[in-house]
C-alpha cells in the first residue's frame, strides 16, 4: 500500500487550499488592524466555525450508511473513541463549573459544549446504525483477505499432520 504517494492533488483542491490560506491570512490582518475586533473575539469566531464544520462532517457518513443500509467500510472503534472524547469533554466542562460554583462557564465556552453535544449526538446515531439497524451488514461475517490466508495455511498444516495410513 503506497498510501497517497501516487495521488496528485487536483487543481480545484489546490485553489481551494490557497483560497483558505488567503482568507485566513486576510482575516488575521483585519483582526490586527481593527480596534473593535479583538483576537479573543476572532478566536471565538473560529470556534463557531469549527462547530459548524464538525456538524457538517458527520452528515455525509450518516446519509451514506442510510442509503447503503450498511456500515461496511469504517471502523466502529473510531466512533467509540469519539464518543468517549465527547463525554469526557462535557464531564470536564460540567466538573469545572461545579467546582467553581459558576455555571456560566458552560455558556462562556459554548463552542466546547456544542462540540461535545454534536459528537455525542452523531456517535449515538452511528451506534444505532452499526449495532441495531444494520448489524448483519457490517462485513464482519465476511473474512478479510488476511483471515482467509491464515485459515488456508491452518488447513494445509492440519492436512500435513493427518495420518493418511489410517484409511488403509
Amino acid at each position: 500500500y503506497d498510501g497517497f504517494a501516487k495521488v496528485q492533488m487536483s487543481r480545484p483542491i489546490q485553489f481551494f487550499f490557497v483560497g483558505v490560506f488567503m482568507v485566513l491570512s486576510l482575516s488575521i490582518l483585519v483582526v490586527g488592524l481593527s480596534p473593535k475586533l479583538t483576537v479573543l473575539n476572532y478566536l471565538y469566531l473560529l470556534s463557531y466555525v469549527k462547530v459548524v464544520i464538525t456538524l457538517l462532517k458527520y452528515i455525509p457518513q450518516v446519509v451514506l450508511n442510510y442509503k447503503r443500509k450498511s456500515t461496511v467500510g469504517w471502523n466502529i472503534w473510531n466512533i467509540i473513541l469519539d464518543f468517549t472524547g465527547g463525554m469526557l469533554s462535557l464531564a470536564q466542562l460540567l466538573g469545572d463549573s461545579a467546582d467553581m460554583n459558576d455555571w456560566s462557564a458552560i455558556t462562556g465556552n459554548f463552542a466546547k459544549f456544542c462540540l461535545g453535544l454534536v459528537s455525542i449526538f452523531f456517535d449515538i446515531i452511528f451506534f444505532v446504525q452499526h449495532y441495531f439497524l444494520y448489524p448483519n451488514e457490517r462485513g464482519e461475517e465476511n473474512e478479510s483477505w488476511h483471515q482467509m490466508q491464515e485459515n488456508a495455511l491452518l488447513r494445509l498444516e492440519e492436512e500435513e499432520e493427518y495420518d493418511y495410513n489410517v484409511l488403509l
